[in-house]
C-alpha cells in the first residue's frame, strides 16, 4: 500500500520490496553533491560530529541516489561480470547481490549513506577494521542507524557483507536491532500481526496444517516456528536454561540453539539462514526444518 507520512522511516526496500511508485520527500543537501531525506538528517549530522569528535574522521561517500544513478551503477557492474566471464544470466543473479537493482536499492530512499574512513577508502571488508567502523558499529544505534547488510546475513538482505552500509530507521528500532542482533527484515518479521506476510498453509503427508501465524514470509523465504510445526507432527519439544530448543519423537532428537546450526542426534547441520525468533518461538526455513523433522 501507499507509504503514509508516519510509515517514512520503517519503509523496507530490498530485491524483494521495491520503492513504492511515486515515492518523494524533501531532501536536505550535505557536501560534495550528497544529500538524504530531510527527516534523518537532524541524528544523521549529530552522528557525524560526535564521531568526529571522538578523534576520527568518517566520510560520506554515497547517500541519496536518482533511478538513473543506480542504473549507471548496476549496468556498470553487470558489465564488469560479463567481461570477467559470466554468463549474462549469472551475471544478472551475481551483480544484484552487490548493486541493487534499480528501484530496489536503499539509497534511492534517501535513508541509507555509505561511510568510510578517511584513510580507507575502499568499500570491501578491510573496512570493518577501520576507527571509524569500529565507532559507528558501537555507537550508530543510538542516532537511530543500524549497519544495513551484516556479515552472514545475505540470504535475508539479498545483499552481501557491507561494513560501511548504513540505514536510518529511528532509535528504537535501532535499538532492538542491535541489542538482538537483527537485521531490518528480521526486525520487521518479529513485529508483524497475525495474518500480516502470512504464508500459504502448510501439508503434511496430504493434510493440511494449521499453524496460523506461526508461518511467515521473510524476503520469499517461508519461515516456521519449528515447536509449532514439531507439535502438529506428535513431537515434544522445550527450551532449556541454555536457550537451546530441543525436539523429539521418541526416536531422534533435534536441538536447535540460535545461529545457522542444528544438531540432529548429535550431528551437525548447517542451516541455509539463521534462526529468527519471533512471537516468543524460534522460527527456521522451512526448507531447513523439514529435513530435520523427516
Amino acid at each position: 500500500g501507499a507509504v503514509t507520512p508516519d510509515d517514512w522511516q520503517i519503509l523496507l526496500v530490498n530485491r524483494w520490496n521495491p520503492l513504492p511508485d511515486g515515492y518523494t520527500f524533501e531532501r536536505t543537501k550535505l557536501k560534495y553533491g550528497h544529500s538524504v531525506d530531510s527527516r534523518a538528517y537532524p541524528d544523521l549530522q549529530e552522528m557525524m560530529d560526535d564521531c568526529r569528535a571522538a578523534g576520527l574522521d568518517p566520510v560520506i561517500c554515497s547517500s541519496y541516489r536518482t533511478q538513473a544513478k543506480q542504473q549507471e551503477l548496476y549496468e556498470n557492474k553487470l558489465q564488469r561480470l560479463i567481461e570477467e566471464g559470466y554468463s549474462y544470466e549469472n551475471a544478472v543473479t551475481e551483480a544484484g547481490t552487490v548493486v541493487a537493482v534499480p528501484g530496489t536499492s536503499e539509497h534511492q530512499t534517501g535513508l541509507a549513506l555509505d561511510i568510510v574512513d578517511a584513510s580507507y577508502q575502499i568499500l570491501d571488508q578491510g573496512q570493518e577494521d577501520t576507527l571509524v567502523q569500529q565507532w559507528l558499529i558501537e555507537h550508530s544505534w543510538e542516532y537511530g542507524f543500524v549497519l544495513r547488510y551484516p556479515n552472514a546475513k545475505s540470504e535475508i538482505t539479498g545483499i552481501i557483507y557491507e561494513p560501511w552500509h548504513y540505514r536510518y530507521v529511528g532509535q528504537d528500532i535501532a535499538r532492538t536491532c542491535m541489542d538482538q542482533g537483527l537485521t531490518y527484515e528480521e526486525y520487521l518479521a518479529a513485529r508483524a500481526q497475525p495474518g500480516e506476510n502470512q504464508a500459504p498453509a502448510l501439508f503434511w503427508q496430504g493434510q493440511a496444517l494449521d499453524l496460523g501465524d506461526r508461518v511467515t514470509r521473510l524476503s520469499g523465504v517461508t519461515y516456521v516456528d519449528a515447536a509449532a510445526l514439531a507439535a502438529a507432527l506428535g513431537w515434544t519439544g522445550e527450551t532449556g536454561e541454555d536457550g537451546v530448543l530441543r525436539l523429539s519423537d521418541g526416536l531422534h532428537k533435534i536441538e536447535l540453539p540460535v545461529g545457522r546450526r542444528a544438531l540432529l542426534d548429535g550431528m551437525l547441520v548447517r542451516l541455509s539462514g539463521p534462526t529468527v525468533e519471533r512471537s516468543g518461538g524460534r522460527c527456521l526455513p522451512l526448507g531447513d526444518l523439514c529435513p530435520l523433522l523427516g
